[in-house]
């Protein structure tokens, strides 16, 4: 027995041991440094694209990108890498397909997989977008941090989603309604959302980019720069959007309603 538990305890050690440094040779890019054991024109392709959906998001947005020195990329080779990886640095992270966490010294977005693969493209843009909006602000609620990483992760021309997520965003809205919305909109900063709070989240963000009437980033700034714990949610939110939340989140469920409605007819006169 004491034989089997030694070696369990190590077993241990390696699995979820604490997180090993940057994998395999460094790749300074613009404005950011990948690191991967992966072939380097892998490297250098996650470079090119993380560079340059930067530039698009921080144009959109109208946020300065930070310089290189902030941003690391660890690309891995598979899963198990990436999960021992965040399961020293941030365990609550460690199942997901990729992560953006702060160090000491830079910020680090995590992923692994084939670059050329189009959900290693859209989980690299995900977390990039997280990693944008924590230069620039913090305490924002989570359903604006997620809703947005998920839009603006299938790329420019922003804001849209990639064809295979709008139906099951929908259909995530219509059937949440009104009162999961509100519960959404009520969780504090640092919570973590469920996989429907997750959808509704992505539903809601993208409504609200698509119903400003004004330059695209202006509501969601004021919005991102008002909150704070100092300013009740319900304010915040009506002061930006110029809706309160019961508003938006009718409009939102209605929207998602007519869509399944208005695809539903379509697949008939098919």
């Amino acid at each position: 027995m004491p034989i089997f538990r030694a070696l369990s305890v190590v077993l241990a050690a390696l699995l979820l041991g604490c997180a090993s440094g940057p994998p395999g040779a460094a790749y300074p890019g613009t404005g950011l440094t990948v690191y991967t054991r992966q072939a380097p024109s892998k490297a250098e392709s996650v470079s090119r694209e993380a560079a340059a959906f930067l530039e698009d998001l921080g144009n959109y947005l109208q946020l300065q990108v930070p310089p290189a020195k902030l941003l690391r990329i660890y690309l891995y080779r598979n899963r198990c890498a990436l999960w021992r990886q965040l399961s020293g640095a941030t365990p609550s992270l460690c199942w997901r397909p990729g992560a953006c966490y702060e160090t000491g010294e830079a910020y680090v977005v995590a992923l692994s997989g084939n670059p050329e693969k189009r959900a290693v493209q859209n989980t690299l843009r995900h977390e990039l977008t997280h990693y944008l909006i924590a230069v620039h602000f913090c305490g924002i609620p989570p359903w604006i941090d997620e809703g947005l990483a998920q839009v603006m992760a299938s790329g420019p021309p922003f804001p849209h989603l990639e064809e295979d997520l709008p139906e099951s965003v929908r259909k995530e809205a219509e059937r949440g309604g009104k009162r999961r919305c509100l519960q959404l909109l009520r969780i504090p900063p640092g919570r973590r959302l469920n996989p429907s709070q997750y959808r509704i989240a992505c539903a809601l963000t993208y409504y609200l980019l698509c119903r400003s009437q004004e330059a695209p980033p202006g509501a969601l700034l004021r919005f991102l720069e008002a909150s704070r714990p100092d300013i009740p949610p319900e304010k915040a939110f009506a002061a930006s959007w110029g809706v309160s939340m019961e508003e938006a989140c009718e409009a939102m469920a209605a929207s998602a309603g007519a869509g399944t409605a208005e695809r539903g007819a379509g697949d008939r006169r098919r």
